[in-house]
């Protein structure tokens, strides 16, 4: 499970450590491309409607991604870095031995994973959202990324323009730092629901997601009810819901297969569910066009 950093200083020092090593050496860009087929099968998949950057620091990891069009089987080896436009679909598979540095651009947040896994599930995740979301500066040069990867092409300026993402954020960090965070309880409760939108395809309960935050099964409900106006089950259905449509729209995925990829045990709870709270059965609303 991540561990939420109250400071930025080690995830700027993985940074820091990763631009004078030259990183990354490589670049690729995934994008969102409504031509690319997802296949019916394959790993589990997410979605994002932010940004993301990944840079492997160590080791290999493998990913089911759109690349100019086209769904592909894509390895990410040490040194390399893979760069993700907005609603961009990417399938992720068990990771093996190996350590990575992720960037996550929200519209509200930056925020920063450095991650140490293992194949034996022993592994280390840190975690920092910063109080201010990124600058003009930071989104231009997004903008100029996910027109590279909206074209197709990787030039020879993505490297450089990967590496100013990095040095932004780094320098985003540190001013982020003394930076006025709203009231605790409104920190405590960012921190729970960008975990529910980063871990919703995996079986959660309260009491798992309570302990992954730090919170007391009992505290996280009420935090909850009173910042979301919602119990903790309806808003973790809300977001799987919310993916779930997404998946019905833009792919041919199976139902069974789209009710793994949010959360759900199975197809027959996951049309439950979806028809509870749609008013059609999930077959029925994608042919409806919605």
């Amino acid at each position: 499970m991540e561990q939420y950093d109250r400071s930025s200083g080690l995830l700027r020092r993985q940074i820091g450590k990763a631009l004078s090593g030259s990183l990354p050496r490589d670049v690729t860009l995934a994008d969102a491309s409504p031509s690319a087929r997802i296949p019916r099968t394959h790993g589990q998949f997410m979605s994002s409607p932010h940004a993301r950057l990944n840079v492997q620091l160590s080791g290999t990891r493998r990913h089911g991604v759109s690349i100019a069009g086209r769904w592909l089987d894509h390895e990410m080896r040490s040194g390399h870095a893979l760069y993700w436009a907005p609603n961009a679909w990417w399938a992720q598979y068990p990771p093996g031995d190996e350590e990575l540095l992720g960037l996550v651009f929200r519209a509200d947040t930056l925020r920063v994973i450095w991650s140490q896994l293992a194949r034996d599930g022993q592994s280390t995740v840190h975690a920092y959202h910063t109080a201010q979301p990124v600058g003009t500066e930071v989104r231009g040069v997004i903008d100029a990324l996910n027109e590279l990867t909206e074209r197709g092409r990787n030039s020879s300026a993505t490297r450089a323009l990967v590496r100013a993402l990095m040095m932004l954020s780094l320098e985003h960090l540190a001013a982020d730092e003394n930076a006025p965070r709203g009231t605790k309880a409104q920190q405590t409760w960012r921190r729970v629901y960008q975990f529910l939108t980063e871990h919703y395809a995996e079986p959660l309960t309260r009491d798992l997601v309570g302990k992954a935050v730090g919170l007391n099964p009992n505290y996280l409900s009420e935090l909850c009810s009173k910042a979301h106006g919602r119990s903790f089950q309806q808003t973790l259905e809300d977001i799987r819901l919310q993916h779930a449509r997404r998946l019905l729209r833009e792919t041919d995925l199976k139902i069974a297969a789209i009710a793994m990829a949010c959360g759900y045990p199975n197809g027959a709870y996951f049309t439950n569910v979806f028809r509870r709270r749609m008013g059609a059965a999930p077959g029925a609303w994608r042919r409806l066009g919605h």
